[in-house]
């Protein structure tokens, strides 16, 4: 049965289970009207839903995290609205007053690997080449604190640590041996069939005292991230801003181009 959605998040409700679908073309890139989108999804969900399960109609990419052309050359209220709703999304979701889970069915860097690590259960579809993992590093963004922390909560410190100063993208396997994911199965309805299963077990619970308790065990990075969005935005701006992140996203962006030509 289909809920109210847009054509960039479709919602569909199985057994009182909402299942969001990320559909936004090529890679489900996380720019400013999509997080909006994503964000009206869980509020909508939220309302009268059992549980929210996560995943992506693209059949071999999760969520390939942020949009960086919403960095490129920005224009700066946009861009201050760009992270400002990233941290909004980042509060709906890890803050969800109903079960999350995650079928990860394709790649899910960055932005992905938040959104993944913001659910209460995680289940990654079997494949040689999907990759999970905070790789900012890699590409000269900082992972914002708040990434840390869910991130952290998920794996531990050490394994967080050592990861994010890796910018290390964990293979299937090697994300179900630290703990960043909970299940490997075959498919995609296998994930959405698991994720459903831990939701419904999860249900067994008074609501409200699940909810107490969820929140609870996430109050302190939730209420760190509320005290300092003005700062934290700031921070962002000031370092897309600069000159060395600008002329990487510069080549970054031709590097696009190059390849799009050589697929004409």
């Amino acid at each position: 049965m289909s809920m109210s959605s847009s054509p960039s998040v479709i919602i569909e409700k199985e057994n009182g289970v909402a299942i969001v679908s990320l559909n936004k073309p090529p890679v489900n890139s996380l720019g400013l009207e999509f997080m909006q989108d994503i964000i009206t999804a869980i509020d909508t969900v939220e309302k009268d839903a059992k549980g929210l399960i996560l995943t992506s109609s693209n059949k071999s990419i999760f969520c390939a995290g942020l949009d960086l052309k919403e960095m490129y050359k920005p224009d700066e209220t946009r861009l201050r609205e760009f992270w400002s709703t990233l941290q909004e999304l980042w509060l709906r979701m890890y803050g969800c007053k109903i079960p999350t889970a995650a079928a990860i069915n394709g790649h899910s860097p960055a932005g992905g690997a938040l959104l993944a690590t913001c659910c209460d259960y995680r289940v990654m579809v079997a494949s040689e080449k999907a990759t999970i993992g905070l790789n900012e590093a890699k590409f000269g963004l900082v992972a914002p604190f708040w990434f840390m922390d869910s991130f952290r909560n998920v794996i531990g410190q050490r394994e967080a640590e050592f990861a994010l100063l890796n910018g290390k993208l964990y293979s299937v396997a090697d994300a179900k041996s630290v703990g960043l994911i909970d299940k490997i199965v075959d498919d995609k309805e296998a994930a959405i069939a698991v994720c459903t299963k831990t939701i419904k077990d999860m249900n067994k619970c008074v609501p409200r005292a699940w909810t107490m308790t969820k929140l609870a065990m996430r109050e302190a990075p939730i209420a760190k991230l509320k005290s300092q969005r003005g700062q934290d935005v700031d921070n962002f701006v000031e370092l897309v801003m600069e000159d060395g992140m600008q002329k990487y996203l510069d080549a970054y962006m031709n590097s696009l181009k190059a390849a799009a030509a050589k697929k004409k």
